[in-house]
């Protein structure tokens, strides 16, 4: 295993660096960490996704590296022809640390435990679907950036959240970052939607597929929050990236209107996955001794509902008029 690790590590890494010209020093080399399994695993669904769509989606050649970077962060770009994902090693360390490894949720808090648990494989705890919901999220937003072919991709475009003045606001960024989204979702959904199909028939009820959505979009809301890396007040047209709370509410509805269309008939509904999803954050912050967001995320989705939900309109009204979104140029 660790022969066949060296060898696609060594081919790819050095076509990311003398072909598409990153330095090796920003390349990192995980084969000799502790969790150089984990890091291998990512590495391969990714970049065999890539190959394997690069040709459909017209972003040939594209290839996936992580930097070394600690921060919870990823970018999509172009260099010297190449289309490129970078996921910094702090997002999978972190995530992974977040939802799994030090997570007891799923142990100490009885509605966790009972409701959770059982739902799922016994070789796929919930924490640790909560992050393989997480790093595909990621995965698929960097993926739908190439798609776009935006100018940015010669800049890079980044997930972690830029603090600062309006005069980094750029409607046609939160455009960007919306398409991202949407494409990001859909095929989360589509692997909770596998998940709820592999369990036993008796089981495959609304409230399970309202549960696996709900872990899934828990995992990406906490996401939101890493990434915007402290209490930012409501804001709408501000900044590079739409505010967490408006992602997090047209991201639960993608996850629920595509569920619904694959599995006709369930009933479910958007707003109880959101339920779910933030009584299900809550929890784990409680149980696990850290903060917890879910008050001041509430709060904010209460009291700015009608903005929140003006301002989606917005977003996808005004995504209809340009072209090079993923949601306009994929059929």
């Amino acid at each position: 295993m660790k022969k066949n690790m060296d060898r696609r590590f060594d081919t790819a890494m050095r076509e990311v660096e003398y072909n598409a010209g990153i330095p090796y020093s920003e390349i990192f080399d995980y084969r000799d960490g502790e969790k150089a399994l984990l890091f291998d695993r990512y590495n391969s669904f990714c970049q065999t996704n890539l190959t394997g769509h690069s040709t459909e989606f017209e972003i040939q050649p594209a290839l996936f590296y992580y930097s070394p970077d600690q921060r919870i962060n990823a970018r999509a770009k172009q260099r010297n022809g190449y289309f490129l994902i970078e996921v910094f090693a702090g997002l999978v360390i972190k995530l992974y640390d977040h939802f799994y490894e030090t997570n007891r949720a799923f142990e100490i808090d009885k509605v966790l435990r009972e409701n959770y648990a059982p739902l799922l494989p016994s070789d796929t705890p919930p924490g640790y679907l909560m992050y393989q919901a997480a790093i595909q999220f990621t995965y698929y937003h960097e993926r739908a950036h190439l798609i776009q072919r935006s100018p940015l991709l010669s800049q890079a475009l980044d997930e972690e959240y830029a603090h600062g003045t309006s005069t980094m606001f750029d409607f046609s960024r939160h455009l960007l970052e919306f398409d991202a989204d949407m494409h990001a979702a859909h095929f989360v959904c589509f692997h909770m939607i596998d998940y709820w199909k592999k369990l036993p028939v008796e089981k495959q009820t609304l409230s399970a597929i309202t549960s696996l959505l709900a872990l899934a979009a828990s995992s990406i809301f906490t996401f939101f929050v890493f990434l915007e890396g402290g209490e930012t007040p409501i804001y709408y047209q501000d900044k590079r990236h739409p505010h967490p709370v408006v992602r997090i509410s047209y991201v639960i509805d993608i996850l629920s209107a595509v569920a619904e269309q694959n599995l006709a008939g369930t009933g479910l509904k958007a707003g109880d996955v959101l339920k779910e999803a933030f009584d299900i954050s809550e929890r784990m912050a409680i149980a696990n001794g850290r903060t917890n967001p879910i008050y001041r995320y509430a709060a904010l989705f209460k009291a700015e509902h009608k903005n929140i939900t003006d301002y989606i309109q917005v977003l996808i009204d005004e995504s209809e008029k340009v072209a090079n979104l993923v949601k306009n140029r994929v059929t």
